[in-house]
């Protein structure tokens, strides 16, 4: 048989994969799935990483990073002042592209 006669046993299935590829690429879903992968890895592995750092960390370096165990609070304090804007610019700036993400899903029956 010819190349256009070819029997479907032997034709690659690109059908499929470019359904699925099509799947990634138009849905939202590998973010938030990636997101929530990482999320479960450091759950799992910071509290380790954090008990080894913990007991060989000296009193030195924690007097550098917080200046002193009575400043911690002023570190914790600025840490969120500057991160707590931050976040919420981004969230912010990202609910326009999401909001259209989704009003075109609703448009095309997603």
């Amino acid at each position: 048989m010819g190349e256009s006669g070819r029997s479907w046993q032997t034709r690659p299935n690109r059908a499929g994969w470019s359904v699925l590829r099509d799947a990634v690429r138009t849905q939202l879903w590998p973010i938030p799935a990636i997101g929530i992968a990482l999320a479960a890895a450091a759950g799992i592995l910071l509290p380790r990483l954090d008990a080894r750092i913990d007991d060989n960390l000296p009193p030195t370096i924690t007097d550098y990073l917080f200046g002193g165990p009575q400043h911690l609070r002023y570190s914790i304090a600025l840490n969120v002042a500057i991160m707590g804007p931050i976040t919420i610019l981004l969230v912010w700036q990202g609910l326009k592209p999401y909001g259209r993400a989704v009003e075109r899903a609703v448009r095309e029956g997603y």
